[in-house]
């Protein structure tokens, strides 16, 4: 079977992240859990896209992926060199008791 190009052979390796901020409204209203996304990175390591898979209320699902789309990633490689590739990634959110 013929070999796509752009076929990562291997995975973009996460460099240096940022957490999300809580938002005050859902602090107050208690709501935690995890909201799922889908990092597209660039074959420069950079976050060029954030997609919610799984989100939350109340502005979690925002502050998250803002705070995905900071994030730096050594690039997935392929067989020529740095490719674009998908990560999801789980944030989850959970209060101080």
């Amino acid at each position: 079977p013929a070999e796509t190009s752009d076929e990562a052979l291997q995975p973009a390796v996460l460099l240096s992240k940022v957490d999300p901020t809580y938002p005050e409204m859902a602090r107050k209203s208690g709501v935690e859990g995890t909201v799922v996304l889908d990092a597209q990175i660039g074959a420069n390591g950079r976050v060029e896209d954030v997609q919610v898979l799984r989100g939350l209320p109340l502005g979690l699902s925002e502050a998250a992926a803002e705070a995905v789309r900071r994030w730096q990633y050594r690039p997935a490689r392929g067989r020529t060199g740095p490719v674009p590739s998908h990560k999801t990634v789980r944030i989850v959110f959970t209060l101080g008791r």
